[in-house]
């Protein structure tokens, strides 16, 4: 497989490109081959050589994020490739395809060739898995993609090889950040930010020391996070307000848009997506669930019939025994009340909750942290982040909850 340079094609393609142009003005430019090294060619079984950066550096080309990849390949032999409707505006009148990324770098989905039709970018999209297992990757820590792409008229491409042609395509998001130490491989995030990291700052308030246990933590920058705020809904559903009577809405009983940017938006002490899952306004501190609800068999705060509905045991307050209440899961911290360990960092709900301090264990220095901010939330001493089953007061009944989980030993 010699490595057939096709003037003739590219000035074709060049030609042809002005069809394009449209289309590639709404594309953000290419982020394949960063060094540059050529690092831009899959091969087709029987169609030769596809190239993810056909116009050089910069130009139009495949762009990868933590969610999709957009842009155009270009066959030697057969030519065009969408990695998605977006790029030309056909996703109305084409359905809504795409080539997707789930931000670990596992593509699904499928991509269109002008030419040749539906190219599958994972066997998990028609569940052929077990007849074929194939896939199309990339690893975060080096922006090289690897595996098998599916062509339904054209059979195997390959994104990766090493004979008896040596080829690959990679990519890379331009922020300077070492893929193995970047909190969004796939997307520029210079300043690193992450607002709901294993980390809250105290020193606001006044203290020497902060917070390094949160419940729902994770390890995505702010720019690739698809729920910053870790309310339970998607960023870009947020802002959107339902019409009345609609069955598709995002969040039916939201009255205005909600803040993608804050966890809860009319600061009523319950999350945002909370709300919307038990149909209270997350937009109107006026309504909020009740603390104390009919038909709550185990008083945890939660109906017997929404618990069914999430899937926790009504006669048992605390499901996963994490030692906060399923209402004090769901509601006040957004984490998953059937799970010890919502964010998997190997120290429990609870535990992370009643720490309020950075040795990443619960003893007498958390207690009289609390202890000292004792009152409401209307108080000039309150600090939410010591409101360990986050009612609005600093009492007694969040100290109880840091004795039964009083240990000596870190997470």
């Amino acid at each position: 497989m010699k490595r057939n340079h096709w003037p003739d094609r590219m000035l074709k393609a060049l030609a042809l490109a002005a069809f394009f142009a449209a289309a590639w003005s709404m594309v953000s430019a290419e982020t394949i081959d960063p060094i540059p090294a050529d690092a831009q060619y899959a091969w087709g079984e029987n169609v030769g050589w596809l190239n993810a950066e056909p116009s050089g550096d910069g130009g139009p080309g495949i762009t990868v994020s933590g969610t999709k990849l957009t842009g155009y390949m270009w066959g030697e032999n057969i030519g065009w490739i969408n990695m998605n409707c977006t790029n030309n505006g056909t996703c109305g009148s084409t359905g809504n395809y795409g080539v997707t990324n789930d931000g670990a770098g596992h593509l699904a989905g499928y991509a269109w060739g002008e030419n040749v039709g539906w190219i599958s970018f994972s066997c998990t999209n028609n569940s052929s898995c077990g007849a074929a297992d194939y896939g199309v990757n990339i690893d975060p820590a080096t922006g090289d993609f690897s595996g098998n792409a599916w062509g339904e008229n054209i059979g195997w491409i390959s994104f990766a090889d090493t004979a008896p042609v040596a080829y690959k395509v990679t990519t890379d998001d331009g922020d300077g950040v070492a893929g193995v130490s970047d909190n969004c491989p796939f997307d520029s995030n210079v300043a690193q930010a992450n607002r709901d990291g294993n980390f809250i700052d105290l020193h606001v308030f006044g203290k020497l020391f902060d917070d390094i246990t949160v419940v729902v933590s994770d390890n995505l920058g702010d720019i690739c996070d698809p729920d910053i705020d870790n309310d339970g809904l998607l960023n870009e559903v947020e802002p959107e307000v339902a019409p009345a009577g609609n069955e598709h809405a995002r969040c039916e009983s939201a009255s205005a848009p909600l803040d993608p940017m804050l966890s809860d938006t009319d600061d009523d002490m319950v999350l945002d997506g909370a709300e919307c899952a038990m149909g209270t306004d997350p937009a109107n501190a006026a309504s909020k669930p009740p603390a104390a609800p009919a038909g709550d068999t185990d008083h945890d705060g939660l109906t017997d019939a929404f618990e069914a509905t999430i899937g926790t045991n009504p006669a048992l307050v605390d499901t996963d025994g994490d030692r906060l209440l399923d209402s004090v899961d769901f509601k006040g911290y957004m984490s998953n009340p059937l799970a010890l360990d919502t964010d998997g960092d190997v120290c429990p709900d609870g535990r992370e909750a009643a720490s309020v301090n950075a040795d990443v264990k619960v003893n007498s220095l958390d207690m009289v942290a609390v202890a000292s901010h004792f009152g409401p939330r209307t108080s000039g001493k309150y600090i939410k982040d010591f409101d360990v089953n986050k009612d609005g007061n600093i009492n007694s009944i969040d100290m109880l909850i840091q004795a039964k989980l009083f240990t000596s030993l870190p997470c």
